[in-house]
């Protein structure tokens, strides 16, 4: 089976944003990467008092996996060490045309807008991040640090979207995880 990995919304650079505010700062500076995007009922919810629970986030997971079955695709999740999923759908290799892998990633999208994606993106970030530092400015930090990129390298070298993939397990490291946090579940 081929495998279409969708790791959270809020790993990568760039993105979308929302309309309304949040509880605290976290959720504010995390929100401000989803502009334009108007939150659900649920969403504000969880979100009212500034922090996703780990029974918040496995909520918005729920909806996000009920909803991408219930349009056909097949999802495996497994948790990570910081209780995170990392999440894929699968379809038999015969399937995998890149029109129907587009269909797919289309599909876990639309499930994920008022789910999992900013719901995530908080999580994520309240367990990787726990200074609650800007994510982006943690990535080039890390991508110094590594020595992946020249000293000089900025955030805007960064969002233009061009990230250092010279070694690249480690700047996936940087991106995925920038301020070093480590797991224990």
């Amino acid at each position: 089976m081929l495998a279409l990995i969708l790791i959270g919304a809020s790993i990568g650079v760039g993105g979308c944003a929302a309309e309304n505010g949040g509880g605290d700062a976290r959720v504010d500076r995390v929100l401000k990467d989803f502009a334009g995007t108007t939150l659900s009922d649920f969403e504000t919810a969880v979100l009212e008092d500034g922090a996703v629970s780990q029974a918040e986030y496995d909520e918005a997971f729920a909806a996000w996996r009920t909803c991408a079955e219930g349009r056909g695709l097949t999802v495996t999740a497994e948790r990570d060490e910081f209780g995170m999923y990392r999440l894929a759908t699968t379809r038999p290799r015969d399937q995998a045309t890149d029109d129907r892998l587009e269909q797919d990633r289309m599909i876990s999208d639309e499930c994920a807008r008022g789910t999992l994606m900013v719901i995530d993106a908080v999580y994520r970030d309240q367990t990787l991040n726990p200074k609650s530092r800007d994510w982006n400015d943690g990535v080039v930090d890390c991508l110094r640090e590594q020595g992946l990129v020249e000293a000089d390298y900025t955030r805007e070298k960064l969002l233009s979207g061009s990230p250092p993939l010279s070694e690249q397990a480690l700047a996936s490291a940087c991106l995925e995880n920038p301020f070093g946090v480590t797991g224990t579940q």
